[in-house]
């Protein structure tokens, strides 16, 4: 079917489609935080709005009336909330004159996990469909005066496609640990080499000395009240370790509890005299994937982040057949060392101006090759100590 006769609609709101129409475009390759009910959540508890730089502006196509492809993407005033660093791009645009900001973002808001994508249905060809919304991003950049499209944390298919189409590519990295079909977690402690078995033995050792005990709660098993206390954990840890403002607010908690559950599970620390968890880990499952999102404490003990976010949620997945976890941004070296190799993880950008598109072409690869470096250095590393 030709792509001719394809009805372009840009959206303020997720709630001007109907879940109905934008999830079934995901059955194919479910990704949690593409579903409706998350970007809904974030738009509907004030999370990602325009009042946040975080402005909705959705791109849809149609064939008669019947939804065949959607974009996700916001209009941003800056780049908080995307764990892709481009505030020096956006220092080097301001040196030579051209506006980066607003730019046009492709990503589910705060949720650096590999997976993005335009979505499209089954029976269209993707291709085809994937050429018609980029025809329809630069008209729509061009008519408003936007200097660049950005594409994060995508999933590989799309950022082939994509690259295909003329984008050109940022390396990073995540940190993702693979189950190759453990049976228990001790299969998972036999990839290692005995020093770090036993440091890892030991951590955990200390954690259960402690008197703490755990449970990992999923879905409807978990207590209502449980969600605004993780926003209560999630909140102290962003001001503790960061220093900023939070991004997501507390409705959007909420909007988990009562639309969401069934994609949630949390692992709980508790004390033996304390009824509420004094320390929680907030994880997303989807089919085959585990995603850590958030956590927090209210006290410190030896090594009850690594038993929170680490140990608890892989022996879970594996008691599941869960085959990744993605256990979020940061603490390379905490996840390294515990069987989390790096993954190439490349952002897709376009910028209109010819300034910054020739800038960015003269770096660009050599960036990449010392990205590349570093990815080797943490899995040559890891293979050395492992």
């Amino acid at each position: 079917m030709t792509t001719l006769n394809l009805e372009a609609e840009w959206i303020d709101s997720i709630e001007r489609v109907t879940e109905e129409a934008w999830n079934r475009l995901l059955e194919a390759r479910p990704y949690p935080f593409l579903d409706w009910r998350w970007l809904r959540g974030l738009e509907r508890s004030g999370s990602a709005c325009q009042a946040e730089g975080w402005a909705p502006c959705h791109l849809l196509l149609r064939h008669r009336g019947r939804l065949v492809a959607a974009a996700a993407l916001y209009l941003k005033a800056h780049s908080r909330g995307e764990f892709v660093f481009d505030q020096e791009w956006a220092h080097v645009s301001l040196q030579v004159g051209v506006p980066y900001y607003p730019k046009l973002l492709g990503m589910s808001p705060f949720s650096p996990a590999i997976g993005y994508r335009f979505l499209t249905d089954p029976d269209w060809d993707e291709t085809s469909l994937y050429r018609r919304l980029m025809i329809e991003i630069d008209d729509f950049c061009a008519g408003k005066d936007i200097q660049g499209c950005h594409f994060l944390h995508g999933d590989p298919n799309f950022v082939d496609q994509m690259r295909q189409l003329g984008l050109k590519y940022w390396l990073h990295h995540g940190l993702i640990w693979e189950n190759p079909g453990f049976a228990n977690f001790d299969d998972y402690l036999a990839t290692f080499r005995s020093h770090q078995r036993k440091n890892i033995r030991r951590e955990r050792r200390k954690v259960r000395e402690s008197g703490i005990h755990f449970r990992v709660l999923s879905g409807e098993r978990i207590p209502a009240e449980y969600f605004q206390h993780m926003f209560l954990f999630y909140s102290a840890t962003c001001v503790k370790y960061w220093g900023y403002s939070y991004y997501l607010k507390q409705a959007f908690f909420h909007e988990l509890a009562v639309h969401l559950a069934d994609r949630i599970a949390f692992v709980c620390a508790f004390e033996p005299d304390r009824e509420l968890p004094i320390a929680m880990s907030l994880l997303v499952h989807e089919g085959e994937w585990l995603f850590g999102r958030y956590w927090g404490c209210l006290e410190e003990y030896d090594y009850l982040h690594f038993e929170t976010c680490y140990y608890q949620a892989i022996e879970w997945a594996i008691q599941r057949g869960i085959r990744y976890y993605d256990a979020g941004s940061g603490g390379a070296s905490q996840k390294k060392h515990r069987g989390f190799p790096a993954r190439p993880k490349p952002s897709l950008h376009r910028f209109y101006h010819p300034i910054m598109g020739r800038i960015w072409d003269a770096n660009i690869d050599r960036i990449n090759d010392l990205e590349q470096e570093q990815i080797d250095m943490i899995n040559g590393d890891r293979r050395d100590r492992s």
